[in-house]
Protein backbone atom coordinates (compact mmCIF):
# COMPACT_ATOMS: atom_id res chain seq x y z
CA UNK A 1 0.00 0.00 0.00
CA UNK A 2 1.08 3.54 -0.75
CA UNK A 3 0.12 6.58 1.32
CA UNK A 4 -0.67 9.94 -0.25
CA UNK A 5 1.22 12.75 1.50
CA UNK A 6 -1.38 15.37 0.56
CA UNK A 7 -4.59 13.78 1.87
CA UNK A 8 -3.25 10.82 3.88
CA UNK A 9 -5.28 8.18 2.02
CA UNK A 10 -3.88 4.64 1.72
CA UNK A 11 -3.82 3.66 -1.98
CA UNK A 12 -3.23 0.34 -3.70
CA UNK A 13 0.28 -0.03 -5.13
CA UNK A 14 -1.14 -0.38 -8.67
CA UNK A 15 -2.29 3.23 -8.66
CA UNK A 16 0.05 5.96 -9.92
CA UNK A 17 -2.23 8.82 -8.83
CA UNK A 18 -4.26 9.32 -5.67
CA UNK A 19 -7.97 8.68 -6.46
CA UNK A 20 -9.05 11.40 -3.99
CA UNK A 21 -6.78 14.39 -4.70
CA UNK A 22 -5.03 13.16 -7.90
CA UNK A 23 -1.56 13.74 -6.46
CA UNK A 24 1.30 11.95 -8.21
CA UNK A 25 2.15 9.04 -5.92
CA UNK A 26 5.49 8.44 -7.65
CA UNK A 27 6.59 11.96 -6.77
CA UNK A 28 5.32 11.39 -3.23
CA UNK A 29 7.60 8.36 -2.90
CA UNK A 30 10.53 10.35 -4.34
CA UNK A 31 9.97 13.12 -1.80
CA UNK A 32 9.95 10.56 1.02
CA UNK A 33 13.25 9.15 -0.23
CA UNK A 34 14.76 12.65 -0.48
CA UNK A 35 13.65 13.48 3.07
CA UNK A 36 15.22 10.26 4.41
CA UNK A 37 18.62 11.16 3.00
CA UNK A 38 18.50 14.81 4.08
CA UNK A 39 20.74 15.69 6.98
CA UNK A 40 19.26 17.30 10.12
CA UNK A 41 21.12 20.50 9.21
CA UNK A 42 19.40 20.66 5.79
CA UNK A 43 15.99 20.08 7.39
CA UNK A 44 16.71 22.82 9.96
CA UNK A 45 17.67 25.21 7.17
CA UNK A 46 14.36 24.56 5.38
CA UNK A 47 12.37 25.14 8.58
CA UNK A 48 14.33 28.34 9.31
CA UNK A 49 13.68 29.62 5.80
CA UNK A 50 9.93 28.97 6.11
CA UNK A 51 9.84 30.68 9.52
CA UNK A 52 11.63 33.71 8.07
CA UNK A 53 9.21 33.95 5.15
CA UNK A 54 6.25 33.67 7.57
CA UNK A 55 7.67 36.45 9.78
CA UNK A 56 8.21 38.74 6.78
CA UNK A 57 4.62 38.14 5.61
CA UNK A 58 3.33 38.76 9.13
CA UNK A 59 5.19 42.08 9.43
CA UNK A 60 4.04 43.23 5.97
CA UNK A 61 0.46 42.22 6.80
CA UNK A 62 0.50 44.18 10.06
CA UNK A 63 1.96 47.27 8.32
CA UNK A 64 -0.67 47.10 5.55
CA UNK A 65 -3.56 46.76 8.03
CA UNK A 66 -2.34 49.57 10.33
CA UNK A 67 -1.64 51.89 7.37
CA UNK A 68 -5.06 51.28 5.80
CA UNK A 69 -6.88 51.87 9.11
CA UNK A 70 -4.87 55.07 9.74
CA UNK A 71 -5.62 56.43 6.24
CA UNK A 72 -9.26 55.42 6.60
CA UNK A 73 -9.62 57.30 9.90
CA UNK A 74 -7.77 60.40 8.66
CA UNK A 75 -9.73 60.68 5.41
CA UNK A 76 -13.03 59.93 7.20
CA UNK A 77 -14.29 57.81 4.31
CA UNK A 78 -16.24 54.55 4.33
CA UNK A 79 -14.59 51.68 6.20
CA UNK A 80 -12.73 50.24 3.21
CA UNK A 81 -9.89 49.24 5.57
CA UNK A 82 -12.10 46.32 6.67
CA UNK A 83 -11.89 44.99 3.11
CA UNK A 84 -8.09 45.34 3.15
CA UNK A 85 -7.91 43.45 6.45
CA UNK A 86 -10.12 40.63 5.17
CA UNK A 87 -8.06 40.45 1.97
CA UNK A 88 -4.93 39.88 4.06
CA UNK A 89 -6.74 37.28 6.19
CA UNK A 90 -7.75 35.51 2.97
CA UNK A 91 -4.11 35.61 1.84
CA UNK A 92 -3.02 33.87 5.05
CA UNK A 93 -5.75 31.23 4.74
CA UNK A 94 -4.81 30.64 1.10
CA UNK A 95 -1.09 30.25 1.77
CA UNK A 96 -1.01 28.60 5.22
CA UNK A 97 -4.13 26.46 5.15
CA UNK A 98 -4.65 25.71 1.46
CA UNK A 99 -1.20 25.67 -0.16
CA UNK A 100 1.22 24.68 2.61
CA UNK A 101 -1.11 22.72 4.90
CA UNK A 102 -1.53 18.94 4.62
CA UNK A 103 -5.21 19.17 5.58
CA UNK A 104 -7.80 17.18 3.64
CA UNK A 105 -9.19 18.65 0.37
CA UNK A 106 -12.62 19.02 2.04
CA UNK A 107 -11.22 21.20 4.85
CA UNK A 108 -9.24 23.32 2.37
CA UNK A 109 -12.30 23.94 0.18
CA UNK A 110 -14.54 24.52 3.22
CA UNK A 111 -12.31 27.24 4.74
CA UNK A 112 -11.80 28.86 1.34
CA UNK A 113 -15.56 29.14 0.94
CA UNK A 114 -16.05 30.47 4.49
CA UNK A 115 -13.43 33.24 4.08
CA UNK A 116 -14.64 34.23 0.59
CA UNK A 117 -18.29 34.41 1.74
CA UNK A 118 -17.34 36.55 4.77
CA UNK A 119 -15.24 38.75 2.50
CA UNK A 120 -18.08 39.28 0.01
CA UNK A 121 -20.69 39.95 2.71
CA UNK A 122 -18.41 42.45 4.46
CA UNK A 123 -17.63 44.22 1.18
CA UNK A 124 -21.32 44.44 0.33
CA UNK A 125 -22.08 45.86 3.80
CA UNK A 126 -19.22 48.40 3.69
CA UNK A 127 -19.89 49.76 0.22
CA UNK A 128 -23.66 49.04 0.03
CA UNK A 129 -23.62 49.48 -3.73
CA UNK A 130 -25.00 47.47 -6.63
CA UNK A 131 -21.64 47.75 -8.44
CA UNK A 132 -19.47 46.75 -5.49
CA UNK A 133 -18.41 43.49 -7.14
CA UNK A 134 -16.97 45.02 -10.34
CA UNK A 135 -15.78 48.22 -8.65
CA UNK A 136 -14.06 46.85 -5.54
CA UNK A 137 -14.27 43.10 -4.91
CA UNK A 138 -13.05 41.69 -8.23
CA UNK A 139 -10.01 43.97 -8.70
CA UNK A 140 -8.96 43.46 -5.06
CA UNK A 141 -9.21 39.67 -5.32
CA UNK A 142 -7.52 39.69 -8.74
CA UNK A 143 -4.48 41.56 -7.39
CA UNK A 144 -4.37 39.35 -4.31
CA UNK A 145 -4.55 36.10 -6.29
CA UNK A 146 -1.96 37.30 -8.83
CA UNK A 147 0.55 38.17 -6.10
CA UNK A 148 -0.06 34.92 -4.17
CA UNK A 149 0.34 32.77 -7.29
CA UNK A 150 3.60 34.56 -8.08
CA UNK A 151 4.97 33.91 -4.58
CA UNK A 152 3.96 30.25 -4.87
CA UNK A 153 5.83 29.93 -8.19
CA UNK A 154 8.94 31.55 -6.68
CA UNK A 155 8.92 29.30 -3.59
CA UNK A 156 7.98 26.07 -5.37
CA UNK A 157 10.88 23.84 -6.39
CA UNK A 158 8.85 21.93 -8.99
CA UNK A 159 7.52 25.10 -10.61
CA UNK A 160 7.30 23.57 -14.08
CA UNK A 161 4.15 21.73 -13.00
CA UNK A 162 2.27 24.91 -12.06
CA UNK A 163 3.79 27.84 -13.96
CA UNK A 164 1.71 27.45 -17.16
CA UNK A 165 -1.58 27.06 -15.22
CA UNK A 166 -0.84 30.08 -13.03
CA UNK A 167 0.19 32.12 -16.08
CA UNK A 168 -3.11 31.24 -17.79
CA UNK A 169 -5.15 32.17 -14.68
CA UNK A 170 -3.51 35.61 -14.47
CA UNK A 171 -4.12 36.19 -18.21
CA UNK A 172 -7.83 35.42 -17.73
CA UNK A 173 -8.03 37.80 -14.75
CA UNK A 174 -6.28 40.54 -16.76
CA UNK A 175 -8.78 40.03 -19.62
CA UNK A 176 -11.68 40.39 -17.17
CA UNK A 177 -10.18 43.62 -15.76
CA UNK A 178 -9.79 44.92 -19.32
CA UNK A 179 -13.41 44.06 -20.15
CA UNK A 180 -14.64 45.95 -17.07
CA UNK A 181 -12.71 49.04 -18.19
CA UNK A 182 -13.36 48.91 -21.95
CA UNK A 183 -17.10 48.34 -21.67
CA UNK A 184 -17.42 50.71 -18.66
CA UNK A 185 -18.96 48.02 -16.45
CA UNK A 186 -17.39 49.65 -13.38
CA UNK A 187 -17.98 53.25 -12.27
CA UNK A 188 -14.99 53.35 -9.92
CA UNK A 189 -12.21 52.65 -12.41
CA UNK A 190 -9.09 53.16 -10.28
CA UNK A 191 -8.94 49.72 -8.66
CA UNK A 192 -9.49 47.92 -11.97
CA UNK A 193 -6.82 50.08 -13.61
CA UNK A 194 -4.36 49.25 -10.79
CA UNK A 195 -5.32 45.55 -11.00
CA UNK A 196 -4.67 45.55 -14.75
CA UNK A 197 -1.26 47.18 -14.24
CA UNK A 198 -0.32 44.69 -11.50
CA UNK A 199 -1.44 41.73 -13.63
CA UNK A 200 0.44 43.10 -16.65
CA UNK A 201 3.61 43.59 -14.60
CA UNK A 202 3.39 40.04 -13.18
CA UNK A 203 2.78 38.54 -16.63
CA UNK A 204 5.81 40.43 -17.94
CA UNK A 205 7.89 39.04 -15.06
CA UNK A 206 6.71 35.52 -15.93
CA UNK A 207 7.81 36.03 -19.55
CA UNK A 208 11.19 37.58 -18.66
CA UNK A 209 12.20 35.14 -15.93
CA UNK A 210 10.32 32.00 -17.00
CA UNK A 211 9.75 32.44 -20.73
CA UNK A 212 11.73 29.34 -21.77
CA UNK A 213 9.98 27.19 -19.18
CA UNK A 214 6.57 28.52 -20.27
CA UNK A 215 7.30 27.73 -23.93
CA UNK A 216 8.56 24.25 -23.07
CA UNK A 217 5.53 23.47 -20.90
CA UNK A 218 3.12 24.91 -23.51
CA UNK A 219 4.76 22.76 -26.20
CA UNK A 220 4.51 19.67 -24.02
CA UNK A 221 0.92 20.42 -23.00
CA UNK A 222 -0.45 21.24 -26.45
CA UNK A 223 1.96 19.02 -28.44
CA UNK A 224 3.39 21.99 -30.39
Amino acid sequence: MKKCNKCGVNVDTNFEFCPLCYADLAQTEEKKTEEIFKTPRELDKQKTKMHMVSKVFLILSAIAIIASIYINVKTKTIAWSAVVTLSIVYLWVLVCHTIISKASPFKKVFWQLVVVIVFLLTTNFVFSSNDWLSNYVYPSLAMLVSVVLSFVVMLCKDRKRIILSFFSIIILMAIASGVFLIFKICDFRILNEIALMVEGFILLAYIIFGGKLLLREAGRKFHL
